[in-house]
């Protein structure tokens, strides 16, 4: 049997997170009317939104298993958002990204996985991850260190050239990004040019399609690089939801075809450009949605906190407290003071990491 791949991801959301409130009613009613409409698509660019980050990593399920992803997520993003806020970095949401690699025997043997952030701009984003991923440790371990990613970590940051909403960000199922290598010296030139595509063609393509919930166009000056980013919706098409998601995201062509012929080089992804959204955070102390997950989706085949997993974490879906799950909440946890018998991984909302 050759080996078997399955993509996964995390997104989702409380509307009009990332927009303001006349976006968040536009989300909402759109939601209950269907596709948005296109004759304008400028009305549904971001207007906060200046910065972005791609996280990679690899993950090994053998040293952190399946069953505790969730829970160790959840607390890694209290912490990490909350010291984002702390630094005076103004990081507004993140969406996690997870593809699942297959053994011949059908077993996980490897997740890349990650993170995609917005940022209010460019800078928010870039001491994201030069102050907050540098030197974030739990039980003494840096975050960069941990023995299941075998420093695969990578961190990039762009500043946003363009970014559409066209649906509330309950509607995020898959992520897929596409990047390109500049091959010029007229960067001025180039970024004026791929500004003047978005506004002109590819935020009105992206609404168009009817299938995505976000786009974004990036560019990072640092790394001489140009990225696309787009956001897919679930399908209900067979086979099983989260197949026909992820491939008819992945099978859908670039937003401006003509990318390929400027002075842009394609860079191929290393394993695959296309997941599903794993879970969204609006926020350190917000709920978090699990979106490819049972709580909110019945067949929904991605890992989440739960009761009994050893930590006190309440989602969009499951509000975790003494009275809901006392196997793993104390009384006093959310209390905002890190009492005794809590811990930064038991009650992170409380107790700050070592």
């Amino acid at each position: 049997m050759s080996r078997r791949t399955c993509w996964v991801v995390s997104c989702a959301a409380l509307a009009g997170c990332v927009g303001g409130a006349e976006e968040a009613l536009v989300g909402e009613a759109r939601a209950a009317l269907g596709p948005p409409s296109c004759e304008d698509a400028a009305r549904y660019e971001l207007r906060d939104v200046g910065g972005a980050q791609f996280n990679n990593i690899t993950l090994d399920p053998s040293i952190l298993p399946l069953a505790d992803v969730g829970k160790v997520l959840a607390n890694d993003q209290v912490h990490m958002l909350r010291a984002a806020a702390e630094n005076g970095l103004h990081v507004l949401n993140k969406h996690v990204p997870a593809f699942f690699i297959f053994d011949d025997q059908g077993n996980v043997s490897q997740i890349r996985a990650g993170g995609f952030y917005q940022c209010a701009t460019l800078l928010d984003c870039q001491g994201y991850i030069s102050e907050v991923v540098a030197n974030y440790r739990l039980d003494g371990v840096l975050f960069v260190d941990r023995p299941e990613f075998n420093h695969s970590f990578q961190g990039h940051a762009y500043e946003v050239l363009g970014g559409a909403q066209f649906r509330p960000l309950t509607d995020d199922y898959a992520i897929k990004i596409t990047r390109w290598q500049i091959t010029t010296t007229q960067t001025h030139a180039l970024r004026a040019n791929l500004t003047a595509r978005w506004n002109s063609r590819m935020r009105e393509t992206a609404c168009r399609r009817g299938t995505l919930a976000q786009a974004l166009l990036l560019w990072s000056d640092a790394e001489q690089v140009v990225a696309e980013v787009v956001i897919g919706v679930k399908r209900n098409e067979p086979p099983p939801y989260f197949e026909a998601t992820l491939a008819g995201l992945a099978s859908e062509p670039v937003l401006d075809p003509d990318m390929d012929a400027l002075p842009l080089v394609r860079i191929p992804p290393d394993v695959t450009d296309t997941y599903f959204v794993l879970t969204y955070w609006p926020g350190a102390f917000e709920p978090s949605l699990w979106l490819n997950s049972p709580s909110t989706t019945p067949d929904g085949p991605l890992p989440e906190p739960f009761c009994g997993d050893g930590s006190c974490n309440t989602t969009a879906a499951n509000v975790e407290n003494v009275a809901t799950c006392p196997a793993d909440c104390l009384a006093t946890c959310g209390n905002g003071s890190c009492d005794p018998g809590e811990s930064a991984v038991t009650c992170a909302v409380d107790c700050l990491p070592q």
